[in-house]
């Protein structure tokens, strides 16, 4: 079972679901070419192939350290099957540690994840924001740490990004979001993360790749 990110305002995720040393790998090249657009429901963000027979539903927050080891676990696998075609993931983005934690860094990288839909920079964004996660409760994703992944992602060097970023532009979708995961958790109240592999969930599976990888093959 996962551990709730918004249970308590220091997080441990489950030892029990701990992943064997080496399990997680870079995703390759293939996040800079992920095909991304915004669902059909306007508030989840979509990569990979909008025909793709299967739908992995994500609720992260970009401050949870549950989500950010479930993307180091299983991150890779979701983004190599959705170059391939085989799934599309769609990932519903949450603000609700700003509440837990103090701060406005969840909405802040909510706000520039959702900006970076529009310069075709999601996939490797959402990878480098977990990645770079600042210490939980440190308010750290800072308008100017925020920007500073244009060093390394080149589809964010883009006047239009950084606009957006600084105006938080994307505010009301960002209530939207956060709307749209506490509907979801009247079916599914695991928190944050929350995974569906279409009508599976995944929970129970989050931390152990094998585990996930056979529920993502049925």
């Amino acid at each position: 079972m996962a551990v709730l990110c918004l249970a308590a305002i220091v997080v441990s995720c489950s030892p029990s679901a701990s992943a064997p040393p080496g399990s997680s790998a870079p995703a390759g090249d293939n996040l800079a070419t992920l095909p991304t657009r915004m669902a059909p429901d306007g508030v989840a963000i979509e990569v990979g192939n909008a025909n793709a027979p299967k739908t992995v539903m994500v609720y992260e927050d970009f401050q949870c350290p549950c989500c950010a080891r479930f993307e180091r676990v299983n991150g890779p696998e979701l983004a190599t099957r959705a170059a391939a075609g085989s799934i599309k993931v769609r990932y519903v983005i949450a603000s609700l540690l700003d509440d837990k934690l103090g701060g406005e860094s969840s909405a802040r990288a909510a706000n520039a994840a959702r900006a970076s839909v529009e310069i075709g920079g999601f996939p490797a964004y959402h990878r480098w924001l977990f990645d770079h996660q600042p210490v939980e409760g440190s308010d750290g994703f800072t308008t100017e740490f925020l920007l500073g992944a244009a060093g390394s992602i080149p589809a964010l060097n883009s006047p239009a990004f950084g606009d957006a970023v600084r105006a938080t532009n994307y505010q009301q979708w960002v209530t939207a979001s956060q709307l749209a995961y506490l509907t979801a958790q009247r079916a599914h109240p695991d928190g944050v993360p929350t995974v569906l592999i279409g009508s599976i969930d995944a929970n129970a599976a989050l931390y152990d790749k094998r585990a996930f990888t056979t529920l993502l093959d049925r």
